[in-house]
């Protein structure tokens, strides 16, 4: 696991080289993008309104940043593509962080300067807009979410080849139920003297924590499990990203 800097300043000078039009279409489409936002903000008189602009920002942030991160490395669609990425003289470390750049650090950026000065811009012409307390702390564990999605969207970027944004909502759908699932069973084992027959609850009033316990958990468990999913599980699932794309290069 090397990284070297050069090599990265010239991954990502190649980029820009080879997909400069890309990067126009990009940029008109983005632009396309807020105009359609402010468009439909005035036909439905919604410029005034804080969640109208959040709600779009959520949606730049989420279902097209994390499509565009599907497909970061869509030099994998074909076996002539990936040979010639693979063959690249660069770490995969350098060529993972490179195309992370783009999508989890310049994007989300860009994203975000961009529904600021607009939103400054509409909210000097409308003073009583405003961002509370609650939409700031939503906001904070949004991008957390974001960050650990593109984590695991990273993950099918490097396995999977072709369908990729298919393919990793299924995949993730599919982990999703999973999860669900084992939730459900591990809740019914914990709590099993608190079911009659499989789903029937009783004794609910008995089942209602303590006031030790609840102090326990949101002072304790919460933080830890906080430290955990926004932390250490991004960091966990950028390794694995890195195993893959090793065995990519195999």
């Amino acid at each position: 696991m090397t990284f070297n800097i050069s090599r990265f300043s010239n991954l990502i000078k190649r980029d820009f080289i080879i997909y400069r039009k890309t990067l126009i279409y990009f940029f008109l489409a983005l632009a396309s993008y807020f105009g359609l936002i402010v468009l439909l903000g005035y036909e439905s008189s919604n410029l005034n309104d804080t969640s109208y602009w959040f709600s779009w920002y959520v949606t730049a942030l989420f279902p097209i940043g994390l499509t565009i991160s599907s497909l970061v490395f869509w030099e994998f669609k074909s076996s002539a593509g990936r040979i010639q990425y693979l063959s690249l003289p660069a770490s995969n470390l350098e060529k993972i962080a490179s195309r992370q750049l783009y999508v989890l650090v310049i994007y989300p950026i860009l994203v975000t300067v961009l529904f600021a000065i607009i939103y400054g811009l509409f909210k000097s012409i409308y003073p009583e807009m405003g961002i509370d307390d609650e939409m700031k702390m939503i906001l904070k564990y949004l991008l957390h979410a974001f960050v650990v999605s593109q984590a695991f969207v990273l993950i099918c970027a490097v396995y999977f080849n072709t369908f990729v944004p298919v393919k990793t909502i299924m995949t993730s759908w599919a982990l999703f139920f999973m999860q669900i699932l084992l939730t459900v069973i591990v809740f019914r084992i914990v709590f099993w003297d608190y079911f009659d027959g499989l789903f029937s609850v009783v004794h609910v009033e008995s089942s209602k924590p303590n006031a030790e316990f609840e102090d326990f958990a949101k002072n304790k468990l919460v933080p830890i499990a906080e430290f955990i999913g926004f932390y250490v599980l991004p960091v966990f699932l950028w390794v694995i990203a890195y195993f893959k794309m090793k065995e990519k290069e195999v």
